[in-house]
């Protein structure tokens, strides 16, 4: 009888070691499945700026939305109103999805986000998503990038295999701005990304 429950009692551990086995089998064959599709999709989407991707803007002279819209001016940094150049290139044999988004550096002297202004064009001046409508976006105006709260989301767009795409963001400080005697600024990131 002891004899019986002992056969009984391997026979048990080997099933379960022998599914324990399988099913860590699988579930490594299905993760780097998943990996290799997002890491494929990640090294599909390429960016190039012309110059930086960060924005940093003091307390400059206040200008209209007139005005900001046609910045004709490269670089947005601290004294210099302009824009920042970029194009998106999707280097995989499949259509895609990307992504632009802003993130914001917090500082004490911080000027608030409703005073910054944005417009994104193509290279051509024809603007993008919620950028076509007559009131242009502050910051906060643009919607939070859900996985990255700290993020916000300039545009959301679908790009053709082997496809380029130029884009023109153009960045200010609101003519409601009051200047005041502190030295206030504020840092962004343009970031791009695949979805």
């Amino acid at each position: 009888m002891i004899k019986k429950n002992k056969t009984h009692l391997f026979i048990a551990l080997t099933i379960i070691v022998i599914l324990f086995i399988v099913t860590a089998t699988i579930l490594l064959l299905f993760n780097s499945v998943v990996l290799s599709k997002n890491k494929d999709k990640a090294s599909s989407i390429v960016v190039n700026f012309d110059s930086s991707q960060e924005i940093e803007i003091g307390e400059n002279l206040p200008v209209s939305d007139k005005l900001g819209k046609s910045f004709s001016i490269t670089g947005v940094e601290k004294g210099v109103f302009g824009y920042v150049e970029f194009d998106v290139t999707n280097n995989s044999s499949n259509n895609g999805e990307f992504q632009i988004y802003l993130t914001k550096d917090n500082y004490d002297n911080e000027i608030d986000g409703d005073f910054i202004k944005f417009y994104l064009t193509d290279e051509y001046g024809n603007p993008y998503g919620i950028f076509a409508d007559e009131k242009i976006p502050n910051y906060y105006n643009l919607p939070v990038v859900s996985d990255l709260p700290a993020s916000r989301e300039l545009y959301h767009g679908s790009i053709l295999s082997n496809e380029k795409q130029k884009f023109k963001l153009r960045v200010w400080l609101s003519d409601e701005y009051v200047i005041s005697k502190k030295d206030n600024f504020i840092k962004l990131n343009v970031d791009v990304r695949a979805v």
